[in-house]
């Protein structure tokens, strides 16, 4: 059941690749960070997220599980898709 659920999240991250995204996400030592960039990249296992805060660009990678244990959150953006 978890190969068909992570799949799904994959083809429904793929539907935004591309576009404006809200991240949510607890890190190491429970850090959160919330964001807003572009859905860089769906690969096969991970997808990035890229976060260009004006005077620096960071980009974020996060697997499939980590949507389907919820530590990682991601919402498509008004007017994106």
């Amino acid at each position: 059941m978890t190969h068909h659920t992570i799949h799904a999240i994959m083809r429904d991250l793929k539907q935004y690749e591309g576009s404006a995204v809200s991240l949510y996400a607890i890190g190491d030592r429970n850090r959160i960070l919330q964001a807003q960039g572009i859905l860089d990249g769906v690969y096969p296992d991970i997808f990035t997220v890229r976060v260009d805060n004006g005077s620096y660009q960071k980009r974020y990678c996060y697997t499939y599980s980590e949507i389907l244990t919820q530590h990682v959150k991601i919402r498509p953006l008004e007017g994106s898709a």
